[in-house]
């Protein structure tokens, strides 16, 4: 989600701040979530509570992690298209002076 979005808040002081906020509670809520079934100690009693609550934040979590990155775009502003698709390496090797002179030895 982090890599999905956080980029689109990081242009105000108040936008990130709000993104922080945000992800701050939902992590505070997810940890509370998950880890409730440790505390409980018992199979049975965690699944029917979960149940219970109509495994709400599973289902969440499964649909943030297919729809978010289908539904934002695959460019991240201010980053070249070769960082945002992963090719860090080739990103490098092209954005230094340096290593032009030096990687225009190897091409």
């Amino acid at each position: 989600m982090r890599r999905n979005l956080r980029h689109y808040f990081l242009y105000s002081t108040e936008s990130k701040f709000i993104y922080d906020v945000i992800t701050f509670l939902v992590t505070r809520l997810a940890m509370a979530y998950i880890t409730f079934t440790f505390v409980v100690l018992e199979f049975w009693p965690s699944i029917r509570l979960y149940l219970h609550m109509y495994l709400c934040l599973h289902i969440l979590a499964l649909l943030a992690l297919t729809l978010v990155p289908r539904l934002t775009s695959k460019t991240v502003p201010g980053i070249s298209n070769s960082i945002a698709n992963g090719s860090v390496a080739h990103a490098l090797k092209h954005a230094s002076p340096l290593t032009n002179s030096v990687s225009n030895h190897h091409d």
